[in-house]
């Protein structure tokens, strides 16, 4: 709406209609970093002294220089010294106060100011150092909330802030560790005893087995990766036994047999590339799969005989019987 050409019948209802858009624009913003905050990442754009964004700006990383400092004034607060005691012995030690610090990284509100004191610690900071929960481990978001008419941000009460990243985490995931091999310690007391391994039983231990393609493809002879994942503890890796000490004659001869497994192993690539390994396997599945044809009809003839399998084309044949009256009168 130009001003300059006065007001118009329609001028409340564009501003309901404009209102009516930012409201629902702020709605929809709302709910990307409600989603984003909700899934513990870090939902401001700068980091507080001590830490520093990855190279995706997703998470914070450890600045060891800064956190060094943070780490004494902790220590120095539980030895007894005050905030302005804390700050008098970093100004004197000419430690590079926070905001000037992080500008040095390209981080921080103040990148462009022009600092009076770099030294110049007060105890206000290091008051506000310490009544960070981030330095516990902690992701705090929803502290601030903006409005969309004014676009500033306000400070919520603290039990609208959403907590998490780690001890809690930590402790969850130990939990939920113990209780599982729990489980697995009871169904390995529950099979202790036992001759014979049914299905049953192997559904109840073992999750899945993932078997790998062997390394040398042509040999007789190779490795081939098993996985074997159990119920509730997961992934099983064998104990290592221990490294076997050769003597020159063994490790000669175990250099020959790995050489001779390349050579197969080149010669299987060439004869798959030319077409030759292909009519093989043809030919072998073909063979296999006749074996498999005669090994059924000597199985389906032999349970003929015992009146096991008896064919429908073999059954005497039944003419339908009569209705004693019209099928029409019947109905």
């Amino acid at each position: 709406m130009d001003s300059a050409n006065g007001e118009n019948d329609f001028t409340p209802f564009l501003n309901i209609m404009y209102e009516f858009y930012a409201r629902d624009t702020s709605r929809k913003i709302k709910s990307v970093f409600k989603a984003k905050g909700m899934s513990g990442k870090h939902l401001t754009g700068t980091v507080i002294y001590g830490y520093l964004w990855d190279e995706k700006r997703e998470h914070w990383i450890v600045d060891e220089e800064a956190a060094d400092v943070v780490r004494r004034i902790f220590a120095m607060t539980l030895d007894g010294y005050g905030p302005y005691q804390i700050a008098n012995r970093l100004s004197q030690e000419k430690i590079e106060i926070p905001s000037l610090h992080l500008s040095h990284y390209g981080e921080g509100v103040n990148q462009s100011k022009t600092f009076k004191d770099p030294y110049g610690w007060g105890s206000s900071t290091i008051v506000n150092i310490l009544k960070k929960r981030e330095y516990l481990g902690h992701t705090i978001n929803f502290k601030t909330r903006k409005h969309f008419k004014d676009k500033k941000s306000h400070y919520v009460d603290e039990n609208e802030w959403v907590i998490f990243a780690e001890l809690e985490k930590a402790i969850a995931g130990y939990e939920q560790s113990r209780k599982s091999v729990e489980k697995f310690i009871a169904l390995v007391d529950k099979y202790e005893n036992f001759d014979n391994l049914t299905t049953t039983m192997l559904n109840e231990f073992v999750e899945k087995i993932l078997v790998h393609e062997r390394d040398r493809k042509g040999s007789a002879e190779t490795t081939q990766e098993v996985e074997i994942f159990f119920n509730f503890v997961g992934k099983y890796i064998p104990p290592h036994f221990g490294e076997v000490n050769l003597t020159p004659e063994e490790l000669e001869a175990l250099r020959k047999k790995e050489e001779r497994k390349d050579k197969l192993h080149q010669a299987y690539l060439r004869r798959k590339a030319n077409g030759t390994q292909k009519r093989y396997e043809d030919k072998i599945k073909a063979k296999k799969k006749a074996e498999i044809e005669a090994k059924k009809a000597a199985i389906r003839a032999e349970d003929m005989e015992k009146g096991v399998f008896i064919p429908a084309s073999s059954l005497p044949k039944k003419e339908p019987q009569k209705a004693p009256m019209p099928a029409k009168a019947a109905i």
